[in-house]
């Protein structure tokens, strides 16, 4: 097989309107069935689209009124749902939102909202998840 040339992207920084809640700097976020950012969790309808870069307080406001950003494609430490934790069998597959800091099994995951693909385990940072541009 011949060597060929290959193309790499890092995360990037996007931005995308904010719901009528506070987001906060570190934490998984989601896109509602409205497309507004609103943190990860385990609801019907959410679909992770990366992490907070910088705390947005909304919750006064009208859903939509402010912008916030977040950054997707790269890897992420997330605290280990200790009820149903990812295990080593998980690494390479997709884990499941139990917060918006914290990710678990689909035995877990009422909605199975996915967080992203489990990288590495470690017992005091968790698990590190890649989430993709979506």
């Amino acid at each position: 097989m011949a060597e060929r040339q290959i193309v790499r992207e890092i995360g990037r920084t996007n931005q995308g309107p904010v719901g009528a809640v506070k987001i906060e700097f570190g934490n998984m976020l989601a896109r509602n069935a409205s497309g507004h950012l609103v943190h990860a969790a385990d609801t019907a309808g959410l679909v992770v689209c990366g992490v907070c870069e910088q705390t947005v307080d909304n919750s006064a406001g009208a859903a939509g009124a402010v912008k916030g950003q977040y950054v997707t494609g790269e890897a992420y430490w997330f605290s280990n749902d200790g009820t149903n934790p990812v295990t080593a069998a998980e690494l390479g597959k997709s884990v499941y939102v139990k917060t918006s800091a914290s990710v678990c099994v689909a035995a877990g995951s009422t909605n199975s909202i996915v967080a992203g693909v489990a990288m590495e385990l470690s017992a005091t940072r968790g698990v590190k998840i890649f989430i993709g541009s979506r």
